[in-house]
């Protein structure tokens, strides 16, 4: 979930929701003082969740492996047969884990305002956004509207904020 791992970033590895530390600490996001440092806090969090996600899934699969065998499925695929090996233990040609991450869209739309009208047009401060998120723009419907509307957008054929995503 990216817009969860931004939220995190900001949030210096805390999750605000429960209070628990179970990212990085990336520092406090109210100093930043460009942009290239939330993005880097951003790309710390996702690299530490990544690394948490493929650790967990090599245990996910020495499971399947050992207990889980698919016998059915590997007679179905060549190279178990071939290699006498189930296909949950390695013995199809190529690993079919992936990694399936949602809200890009969202993640990008949000870089993307924080860095217009936080860093470019200064309209306002990473503490003020920072304390508009935690509470959920309660009385604050004027700079949710504006981020919403005046801010480039993913998958609008907009470069700006369509480099964000690629980034």
């Amino acid at each position: 979930n990216l817009p969860k791992v931004l939220e995190i970033a900001l949030n210096d590895g805390v999750d605000p929701v429960t209070g628990d530390l179970v990212g990085i600490a990336t520092g406090n996001a109210a100093a930043y003082t460009s942009f290239e440092q939330v993005w880097d806090a951003f790309v710390t969090q996702l690299r530490h969740f990544l690394d948490v996600k493929m650790r967990g899934n090599r245990i996910i699969e020495g499971l399947y492996a050992t207990r889980m065998p698919a016998p059915f499925l590997s007679l179905l695929i060549d190279d178990c047969i071939a290699r006498g090996m189930d296909y949950n233990a390695g013995g199809a040609r190529y690993n079919t884990t992936y990694l399936m991450p949602v809200g890009i869209g969202t993640v990008t739309d949000s870089l993307s305002a924080i860095r217009r009208h936080v860093f470019e047009k200064r309209s306002l401060s990473m503490d003020g956004l920072i304390r508009a998120i935690a509470g959920d723009f309660a009385g604050r419907e004027v700079l949710r509207q504006r981020l919403w509307n005046r801010t480039p957008r993913y998958g609008n054929d907009n470069e700006e904020a369509d480099a964000l995503f690629a980034s």
